[in-house]
């Protein structure tokens, strides 16, 4: 998973798109290698999918490839450890926009910066 991660981080950083094979890839690993218990990945799912589509769909700042990429994610590593990952993201997120100017970030690349983060500590 961290590989995944980090890869679509990189990705997204340089490109700033997410490629669906990492999704699914992510989606792949959540219902076959996840070491999350069960309900942690329904909830992860749930607590994601559902508010993310209805920001999306409302408000439009969010694009495809970061829904997707969130709630994969959100699956594989079970709802504590993402929520406490994209906790860290917010923070290196708010630096990023503070830093650079930018209205938007690279998504992908700054949840790897909060997943790195919650993995160390």
């Amino acid at each position: 998973m961290d590989i995944l991660i980090f890869t679509s981080g990189m990705i997204d950083y340089k490109y700033r798109k997410i490629p669906n094979l990492i999704v699914i890839l992510i989606l792949g690993w959540a219902l076959f290698f996840s070491s999350a218990p069960i309900f942690e990945r329904i909830a992860g799912f749930l607590v994601t999918a559902i508010p993310l589509f209805i920001l999306a769909i409302t408000t439009g700042k969010i694009k495809g490839g970061d829904y997707k990429f969130l709630v994969a994610c959100a699956t594989a590593l079970g709802i504590s450890v993402f929520i406490k990952s994209l906790a860290f993201a917010v923070l290196i997120a708010l630096g990023w926009t503070f830093v650079k100017r930018e209205a938007s970030v690279p998504l992908a690349f700054i949840f790897m910066g909060g997943y790195l983060i919650f993995s160390i500590l």
